[in-house]
């Protein structure tokens, strides 16, 4: 490298650090000719807050109505096997099937009393009778956030079962 006569290399690097103006060069940008930003930050924060908060709301929500369509099949199964022994003297199949969607619908079901039940009867009074428990329920978002979300802010959950009746008698 050539360097000016009488020039050493730390006079250069000297030189070279005043002219980049090393109280200017070596600032950061937030000082007395630049605006402040922290304002700016706050807006910033607050919009990808509420969108990262609706996608953490309707995750929950959708895990919710995923446990509860689950706990309404498990309940329509227990239904129909309730239902197995109908021929049984004394027993009155439709009550037991009924005892059992009520008693088996869990905690995520936000009540038993507002799952519809349909119970369907083929071949009937034959060696291969056929039960069919059919249940509705309409699952209603649990965070403000989504509810408006949804068609009528709820979520219609249908499960169902079959078995086949043995008869004894």
């Amino acid at each position: 490298m050539n360097l000016p006569d009488g020039w050493d290399a730390s006079r250069y690097v000297l030189h070279c650090y005043r002219l980049l103006g090393s109280r200017h060069f070596f600032r950061s940008p937030v000082g007395r000719h630049s605006r402040p930003q922290g304002g700016q930050a706050v807006v910033e924060f607050a919009l990808v807050f509420s969108i990262l908060m609706l996608i953490v709301c309707g995750i929950y929500d959708f895990g919710l109505a995923i446990a509860a369509n689950s706990s309404l099949a498990h309940a329509a199964r227990e239904g129909a096997r309730a239902g197995l022994y109908g021929a049984f003297p004394g027993h009155d199949p439709d009550a037991a099937i009924t005892a059992a969607v009520r008693q088996q619908a869990g905690v995520l079901v936000a009540s038993a009393d507002d799952i519809q039940i349909a119970i369907t009867r083929s071949n009937a009074g034959t060696s291969d009778e056929k039960v069919t428990v059919r249940l509705t329920y309409d699952y209603h978002a649990m965070t403000p956030l989504i509810a408006p979300l949804l068609p009528d802010g709820k979520i219609r959950l249908v499960a169902s079962a079959a078995s086949v009746v043995y008869s004894y008698g």
